[in-house]
């Protein structure tokens, strides 16, 4: 019997390009898009398929032990560990499912928001020579020039009403926002109420704060948001424009022969060095990939998790600066930016199907496509780290909500990706969600595509340092800061990394985007992974920049951690304690930076 032919999930750029293209009245598919996601927010909230109780499989409304106990998440998703890209691609499928319940819109496909297709070269005619972006192994990737004015985040995602087409009513835009149907109320020791939601609020974007869960709160997000309200689209463009291109200070002695550090802190770079990681459990997520990082022996990797972590943070509530050091829009604190809201912004399942888009590229580039292909590495990190982000800790999100799950006990590719269930009724796993082609659909056209001009090389494990064309010789010093508690910095934070030049400029050489939570202590999957760490990777370019000719130059280098209301930071060339608020007493101690290896022959 022939298989249905599987549903294409496209570019909403494209989309969009075609809704605007048609003549009035015209119902394209972008149309059917904005009916279903309008038909699934007004729902009633317990309907199984309404947006209010799918939003609140990613974290609120909290559940089980969860709503009062303190070793309780409360909710399903997986973060930090190896389910993290199943478990989300599961998420979406439930998604699209839902939208299909409602009348008309059966064929519906959730379409990716394209994040690099401003930065891709196939689709720019201004194609030049290839100029290298990663510092990490495998092939070389082109990076292309930039399109000065498409916007990053697509119109329809920004007007606040659009034509609702058949009935021709003009309709608050479902993609824009949701108002919740149900209050989110939970008191929470240490958290001052940034849980809580009344019923109508409607969801926000960097540069607007959230923000209403006590008075004083409610009282700093209203005199925020008058200020910004006004040029908040072009702010977010520009915001996440930023992150994604790294834009920064161009480290110019007036030598046009002179060696460009390469880009190793745009989100952009980060995309593309996670499609080189070297296996599933490094790709998979932040943990894992910080153990491999840690090991002396390991060239650097990325995981898709961190990219992914950086997004959530640009869209939420985080300035990343045009040029290096610019003052950050303090206060703003978007639902994207906050874990246990981030699923009730409609924006959330686009930028997760372009996550998802990632995740199926680097599975081709690597030809693990089908079921039972994807494997965990349980040796990677070595003492405590060992096995970082492939085991369970009690109550870790991702479990059946109030029953023990033994401490220790392995993740595997048969771990139920709870709450999905198939047709037949069983718990989706990962192998079940490995081939994309099972689960009746597959990607257009994207900006990461493998090209088809040249089949790519396929590198499943990196050797060791030593052996040969094991290390990208690019690098010259990796670096680890550690020494950071979660639990210091309520909500998520950004771990930025500074070094002096010899003519006293000050210049940004590592970004570690955090995704967390308000209050960790009442997560136990966050108390397994309080400490937050930044894996820096120095190339030769930039330490010659940093050393200034002179190779015996101490270089010194400082931390600053990144708030969504304030920026703390170590100082030049003392570094102090932090004097921090909602910290223990005498403040959280300083971020340590250490050197795990320096290449031979780097200076």
């Amino acid at each position: 019997m022939d298989l249905p032919r599987p549903r294409i999930r496209r570019s909403l750029h494209t989309l969009e390009d075609e809704w605007r293209a048609v003549p009035d009245g015209t119902v394209t598919e972008l149309d059917t898009l904005i009916r279903a996601f309008w038909g699934i927010q007004n729902l009633p909230p317990d309907n199984e398929n309404s947006f209010f109780r799918i939003a609140g499989y990613h974290g609120e409304p909290f559940q089980g032990k969860g709503v009062k106990e303190g070793k309780w998440w409360g909710g399903y998703c997986n973060h930090h560990n190896v389910l993290f890209p199943t478990w989300h691609r599961a998420y979406l499928l439930r998604l699209e499912d839902a939208l299909r319940s409602i009348p008309g819109c059966q064929d519906v496909t959730l379409p990716f928001l394209d994040e690099c297709l401003f930065l891709t070269a196939r689709f720019s005619a201004l194609l030049g020579p290839p100029d290298e972006v990663s510092i990490l192994p495998g092939l070389p990737i082109p990076k292309p020039p930039v399109f000065p004015d498409g916007p990053y985040i697509p119109r329809i995602l920004t007007m606040p009403t659009v034509l609702l087409k058949g009935e021709n009513i003009e309709i608050p835009n479902p993609l824009y926002s949701y108002r919740l149907q149900k209050p989110l109320d939970y008191q929470i020791d240490g958290a001052d109420q940034r849980y809580s939601k009344p019923v109508g609020y409607e969801t926000v974007r960097y540069p607007l704060s959230g923000l209403v869960g006590n008075p004083e709160d409610k009282k700093k997000t209203v005199k925020h948001n008058e200020i910004y309200s006004a040029k908040s689209t072009s702010t977010l463009n520009q915001n996440v424009g930023a992150w994604l291109e790294g834009r920064g200070v161009v480290l110019d002695d007036g030598n046009p022969g002179t060696e460009r550090p390469s880009d190793t802190t745009s989100v952009y770079s980060r995309f593309l060095n996670c499609l080189k990681a070297p296996n599933y459990t490094v790709f998979s997520n932040r943990k894992s990939e910080t153990a491999w990082n840690n090991q002396p022996s390991r060239v650097m990797a990325m995981s898709l998790e961190s990219p992914h972590d950086a997004i959530h943070l640009a869209v939420g509530g985080f300035y990343q600066a045009g040029v290096y050091n610019a003052d950050p829009i303090l206060g703003a604190n978007g639902d994207m930016g906050a874990n246990e809201m981030a699923g009730f912004d409609p924006i959330f399942y686009f930028h997760h199907c372009f996550i998802d888009y990632v995740f199926w590229q680097w599975q081709k580039r690597h030809g693990l496509t089908e079921k039972g292909s994807l494997q965990i590495d349980y040796d990677i990190g070595t003492g405590e780290a060992k096995g970082a982000g492939t085991k369970v800790v009690p109550g870790e999100a991702g479990y059946p909500l109030g029953d023990d799950e033994p401490e220790g006990t392995k993740l595997t590719m048969d771990t139920p990706l709870y709450p999905y269930k198939t047709p037949q009724g069983a718990y989706y796993t990962s192998h079940d969600v490995t081939n994309i082609a099972d689960l009746g659909y597959e990607y257009g056209i994207g900006s990461l595509d493998v090209p088809l001009e040249r089949k790519p090389e396929i590198r499943p494990w990196v050797p060791l340092i030593g052996e040969s064309g094991a290390v990208d010789r690019s690098i010259a010093l990796k670096m680890l800061v550690t020494g950071i508690n979660r639990a210091d910095y309520p909500g998520s934070f950004v771990i930025r990394t500074f070094s002096m030049l010899p003519s006293g400029k000050e210049v940004e050489v590592g970004r570690e985007p955090i995704l967390s939570r308000w209050h960790v202590g009442n997560c136990a999957n966050c108390r397994d992974k309080l400490e937050a760490e930044s894996v820096v990777a120095i190339d030769h370019a930039m330490l010659g920049h940093l050393e200034g000719g002179n190779q015996d130059r101490e270089i010194e280098f400082r931390v600053k951690i990144q708030k969504f209301d304030e920026i703390f930071e170590t100082q030049y060339p003392s570094r102090r304690r932090l004097d921090l608020p909602f910290a223990p007493p005498g403040g959280p101690p300083e971020p340590i930076i250490k050197s795990i290896f320096k290449l031979s022959g780097a200076s």
